[in-house]
């Protein structure tokens, strides 16, 4: 759900880790352009199902990291949610982490 690009956004999706990989594993990278700006970027840790969210600001590149790794062979509901100067994350419902954020 877009309420006011690139500003404010819901973005919403199930995701069910089969596995770990070495590297970064990309699930979700939106950009305007340039390698330093994702609105949203969402990846998993290397050799881990932990989250890291991206929501880069006008200041550069803001993240916040899930307290947890996913469970594997599981889906899991999450929703990322950027309104004003808050960015927040739900894990199957439950907020799993929130920060204040700057401007973008």
């Amino acid at each position: 759900v877009v309420i006011n690009p690139p500003t404010d956004y819901s973005l919403r999706f199930t995701i069910e880790p089969k596995g770990k990989v070495d590297n970064w594993g990309s699930i979700l990278f939106f950009t305007p352009g340039g390698t330093r700006q994702r609105v949203p970027g969402i990846i998993f840790y290397p050799g881990s199902t932990k989250l890291q969210v991206r929501t880069d600001d006008s200041d550069g590149m803001e993240y916040q990291d899930l307290p947890y790794e996913l469970a594997l062979h599981r889906k899991h509901a999450i929703e990322v949610r950027v309104y004003g100067t808050k960015s927040s994350v739900y894990v199957d419902g439950e907020l799993a982490a929130q920060k204040t954020i700057g401007t973008r």
